[in-house]
């Protein structure tokens, strides 16, 4: 059942990635999120509780990551009771951006986004 909510959740937030050259050797992986009304997602910087929204790397070659993934969309915030304390996330849309350095004559990045 717990697969069958997290599928249902999946399909609630909808992401487009985009890669924005910003110089000769950088440039930025931009996330844009889609979602559906009733649903949020947690900020980057959230640390009361629920699981903030971040970029995970399972593989890369040729680049190096500067700093982590940044929030282009202000969250709002509120009191959650099931966490006891002020939270902060996103409704409708969010825009995420990671800066990459290019270090090699060629690169490849795989990972994903987690979010809560």
């Amino acid at each position: 059942m717990l697969a069958m909510v997290a599928m249902v959740a999946q399909a609630q937030i909808n992401f487009k990635v985009a890669q924005k050259k910003t110089a000769p050797d950088e440039f930025e992986l931009v996330f844009t999120a889609a979602i559906e009304p009733g649903w949020h997602i947690y900020s980057t910087t959230e640390k009361n509780g629920p699981i903030p929204t971040t970029f995970n790397i399972d593989k890369k070659d040729g680049v190096e990551l500067v700093g982590a993934l940044q929030s282009k969309t202000k969250p709002q915030s509120h009191f959650e009771e099931v966490f006891d304390a002020n939270v902060s996330y996103f409704e409708n849309s969010a825009e995420f951006v990671q800066k990459v350095k290019i270090t090699g004559p060629t690169y490849l990045i795989e990972g994903y986004l987690e979010y809560g």
